[in-house]
């Protein structure tokens, strides 16, 4: 070697392990569904008729994307979470039971529920009439507002600690 010549020699990191990262990542995803999943049903908490709540994780390692979706396919509470339009309720042969006053049990964009619910005097309509629609209390965008930066946190410290496990980090 002559005098003053380079010498590079390529440092190499060792492979991420992706069964490892997977399995880092997927108690703290299933702890944050958990936590996510307790916020819905807190929006249901008085109701009589509660729907259930499915939670899922999903891990795509090439695209590097994480998601936590917690879900229902329960109609009422599509009803509530989305809003409807008025609407006319269709004419029948018989007549409907209808009640006078009612008062939600949920509020626009609140996590959470309280009494409410038909009061007031039994009226029997005939033929069909208007009813109002439901104001959409936006569930769904109140909880993933709340928990978006939570969920990162909670991800970049599991990565940070399975990184750490497998030596790639010091």
């Amino acid at each position: 070697m002559s005098p003053g010549a380079l010498v590079m020699k390529p440092v190499i990191p060792r492979k991420l392990k992706d069964d490892a990262m997977r399995l880092a990542l997927l108690n703290p995803m299933r702890k944050v569904g958990d936590d996510i999943k307790v916020d819905f049903e807190a929006t249901v908490g008085t109701w009589d008729d509660k729907p259930q709540f499915k939670m899922e994780r999903h891990i795509n390692s090439k695209q590097g994307f994480l998601a936590v979706t917690v879900w229902t396919d329960h109609q009422h509470y599509s009803w509530v979470s989305k809003g409807t339009k008025a609407h006319y309720v269709p004419r029948t042969g018989k007549a409907m039971m209808a009640f006078k006053r009612y008062k939600a049990k949920t509020m626009v964009r609140v996590i959470g529920s309280k009494a409410g619910g038909r009061f007031g005097d039994t009226i029997f309509r005939y033929g069909r009439w208007l009813v109002k629609g439901i104001t959409a209390r936006e569930f769904d965008k109140v909880i993933r507002n709340k928990w978006q930066p939570e969920f990162s946190r909670r991800m970049s410290k599991a990565m940070r600690e399975a990184a750490e496990a497998s030596g790639l980090r010091r």
